[in-house]
């Protein structure tokens, strides 16, 4: 730890090493120019070590403070015995006695902080460049002032300027490793990037002070970081320091970005001194950045700045800071008030001196919702009811109570607000939502259903057309497509409200899928979704049914559309926050990505939604829609870890709700028993399968069951496959049927047209199972040239 290496400079230390070589007088020298801690001294002190050890004679030179106010205070070692009082002579005394080797050795001279050295030392330095008596290579620390005399030893004298940035994130990992002498996990190299972004002074203190706080331990996965960070009063002197001595106005301005970076550059300006704020930003204390939107954001210029600003705040300053912000921020009529972000403004306003604002609180809230960070939905609105906001609020926190942890206390309120009387269109949310809750967060299906049998028995007309709309939902999960497609029939939609409206599309959905018409599957969703688009509060509701869509795309066959469609979801869920999101997106892109043959992306995607312990957490029941995708991903590798830890997730995750899945997991389960070679059992779970979605009317499911008993060389199936092409529509029947029928004849040359049409549509886990029945056959038939061409289409497209 005494010495750490050098990272990341290999590009900057060569081109200083080049000027040092440079024989034709072109140069006399660098200029390294950086913000504090960035390596300016380390990068230097490697390249003086380099020149002693190719023969230069080095002289350190170190500009201070306190040597500031004395004439060639910085040279002071050299000019000791110098007793003339006559300016020029003291300078050429200096500069002779630098400059005297004995070897004629070629002379270095390093500068350290050169912005510091007094007027008379930078006369010295501008000399030896202006002779050609000493290569000068000078730090300097960017955004302060610098006198005339140094500014010219690279404005006027020539010397090469060199601009010292932050390390890159992949350099400070490596820094960081390299100076523990091992692996470190990622969360702690994240989080030490974070707060030291690529300065290397700072990284070193804190790796220093969290060693020393035993905090940075070293485990047989790399080193650790645990606990909370706590500014040491070593780094608090050295960010102190480092920052340096600020008017009361400048360091304001560092507290205000502070408490809510990133600060919308208008609302500072309603807020501070212009005159400060620029000091801020000369001292790189403050940066401005422009977004995406055009927006012109400030920050804290590194991280620990905040955070030493924060500890002197204290947390009663910050609270009024916030409040000041808040306040400005919730004034519309201005133009710092204008597009606030709403979960800001919520998050500044709860954090502040300020009292609670229902009407503030409800916005944070329901802004929240939409982005389905449901964590801080919850949080924001149970603020706001305690606050006052009317029934839109206190129903949008049973919702979000429901799932998360809380669906009881749901329950009680979505029961008390049944029996209140509530503008339109609550009523018909509040039934949807006592309904839904049951249904999932609460595994109660008996439940679920005896809410809507009482709106169905003692509700007005326009109640029980809005019950029927659940209900139509309820048959579909329930493995009961036929009845959900007749009790939507009767509903009318021009009287349904628009929440109701999502059931019964999302309903149609999944039912139109299991009875194999995915044509008008994706007509329903796709409607469905355009008006999830202009209803935030629905926002729910969107990846559900577009997963839904994309499963019945998957059992038509129309596995390229199905992967558009995922994709399309992918981009726009994935980075948005919220668990439910990133991990609809992942069960969608997953469930996509496994009916393409794609598994090792699926099992990485699957893998990570399912540990996620915020994921295990949302009371939705979603956990066990991934467990059987990814059952059937596991089951199709062979591993029998892999398989293994699938089947235990499974298990952890049944939930009654999902009845309509009970053919894909007996589906899945069956790939597992094949993947450890039990194909005998595998084909008789099969069978089971498709015969349980033959009795539920889910014919599209007894096609997905029968051709994988045909991929695992079950013969007999032609003729059931035959009769479900004529009611099931897709090409996956099509070729299914005609699988079947050529693997009854022994037909190698019709099998593997199959296998062509099959990678075709995008199934290449069915495509390689067709060309290895055709490679078979055409062994059988003695053609062993064919077959030899079938085998590596297997190889081929297995690998």
């Amino acid at each position: 730890m005494d010495l750490w290496p050098l990272v990341g400079r290999t590009e900057e230390l060569g081109v200083l090493l080049d000027l040092l070589d440079a024989d034709d007088g072109s140069s006399s020298g660098a200029v390294v120019v950086g913000r504090p801690g960035v390596g300016k001294t380390r990068l230097v002190r490697e390249l003086a070590a380099q020149a002693a050890d190719a023969g230069w004679a080095v002289r350190w030179v170190v500009g201070t403070d306190a040597a500031r106010s004395i004439p060639l205070g910085a040279f002071a070692q050299w000019g000791a015995t110098l007793v003339d009082t006559d300016p020029l002579k003291l300078v050429g005394d200096v500069i002779a006695a630098v400059t005297a080797t004995g070897r004629g050795q070629r002379v270095l001279v390093a500068v350290d902080d050169a912005h510091l050295v007094d007027e008379l030392s930078a006369f010295v330095l501008f000399q030896l460049v202006l002779r050609r008596a000493a290569t000068v290579v000078a730090t300097i620390r960017s955004g302060e002032r610098v006198s005339d005399t140094v500014r010219a030893l690279w404005k006027d004298a020539r010397l090469s300027r060199l601009d010292l940035q932050p390390l890159s994130r992949p350099h400070s990992y490596t820094l960081l490793s390299a100076a523990l002498g091992g692996p470190v996990e990622q969360q702690c190299a994240d989080q030490m990037w974070h707060l030291t972004m690529g300065n290397t002074l700072f990284l070193r203190h804190l790796v220093d002070q969290e060693l020393g706080a035993r905090r940075l331990i070293a485990s047989p996965e790399g080193w650790r970081w645990t606990g909370d960070l706590g500014l040491s009063d070593t780094l608090v002197d050295l960010v102190g320091a480092q920052v340096g001595a600020v008017p009361a106005g400048v360091g304001e301005v560092v507290d205000l970005v502070a408490v809510a970076e990133p600060l919308e550059l208008a609302l500072l300006r309603s807020l501070a001194e212009p005159g400060a704020m620029e000091e801020c930003e000369r001292r790189g204390l403050i940066s401005v950045s422009v977004g995406t939107d055009g927006g012109q954001r400030v920050r804290v210029g590194h991280p620990l700045y905040g955070e030493l600003r924060l500890k002197r705040c204290g947390r009663a300053g910050a609270a009024r800071l916030r409040g000041r912000i808040a306040t400005h921020m919730a004034d519309t009529t201005t133009a710092a008030g204008a597009g606030v972000d709403p979960v800001r403004l919520g998050r500044l306003w709860m954090a502040s001196d300020l009292p609670p604002d229902p009407g503030v609180l409800a916005a944070a809230a329901h802004a929240a919702y939409t982005r389905m960070d449901i964590v801080a939905a919850a949080e924001f609105a149970k603020a706001a009811v305690a606050a006052g906001a009317p029934a839109h609020t206190r129903l949008l926190l049973a919702h979000s109570l429901s799932l998360i942890d809380g669906p009881e206390a749901a329950a009680v309120m979505l029961d008390e607000l049944a029996t209140t009387a509530l503008p339109q269109p609550l009523p018909s949310v509040v039934l949807q939502l006592r309904a839904a809750n049951r249904l999932w967060p609460l595994a109660d299906p008996d439940g679920s259903w005896a809410v809507i049998d009482d709106a169905l028995a003692n509700g007005s007309a326009t109640v029980r057309a809005e019950a029927l709309a659940f209900r139509a939902l309820q048959q579909a999960t329930a493995a009961r497509p036929t009845e959900a497609l007749a009790t939507s029939a009767v509903i009318d939609r021009e009287q349904l409200p628009v929440m109701a409206g999502l059931m019964r599309g999302w309903a149609m959905t999944i039912a139109l899928g299991d009875l194999g018409r995915p044509g008008e599957a994706t007509a329903v969703a796709e409607t469905t979704a355009a008006t999830i688009a202009e209803l935030p509060e629905a926002v729910l509701q969107s990846p559900g049914i577009l997963l839904c869509h994309v499963q019945a795309l998957i059992l038509g066959g129309d596995l390229t559309q199905a992967r558009t469609v995922a994709e399309r979801g992918l981009r726009l869920w994935s980075d948005v926050p919220g668990v439910v999101h990133r991990a609809f997106a992942a069960s969608i892109a997953g469930i996509a990505l496994v009916g393409v043959g794609d598994l090792p992306q699926a099992l990485t995607m699957l893998r990570a939604a399912t540990t996620d312990p915020m994921m295990l957490a949302i009371r939705t029941g979603l956990p066990y829609y991934l467990a059987v995708i990814n059952l059937e991903a596991a089951g199709y590798t062979g591993d029998h870890t892999v398989i293994g830890d699938a089947l235990d997730l499974l298990d952890r995750s049944r939930h009654p709700a999902y009845a309509f899945l009970r053919p894909y997991e007996m589906l899945g389960s069956a790939w597992a028993a094949a993947g450890r070679g039990q194909h005998a059992a595998a084909r008789n779970r099969l069978g089971e399968a498709a015969d349980l979605a033959r009795t539920t009317e889910q014919y599209a499911w007894e096609v997905r069951c029968r051709q994988a008993a045909i991929q695992l060389g079950d013969t007999g199936q032609a003729s059931r496959l035959t009769e479900l092409a004529t009611q099931v529509q897709g090409v996956r029947v099509t070729l299914a049927a005609r699988w079947a029928q050529a693997l009854d004849h022994d037909d190698p040359d019709i099998l593997l047209t199959v296998s062509t049409a099959l990678e075709t549509i995008g199934d290449r886990i069915g495509a390689a199972d067709a060309a290895a029945h055709a490679a078979a056959a055409y062994q059988r038939a003695q053609r062993r040239g064919a077959a030899l061409i079938a085998s590596a289409r297997v190889k081929r497209l297995i690998e």
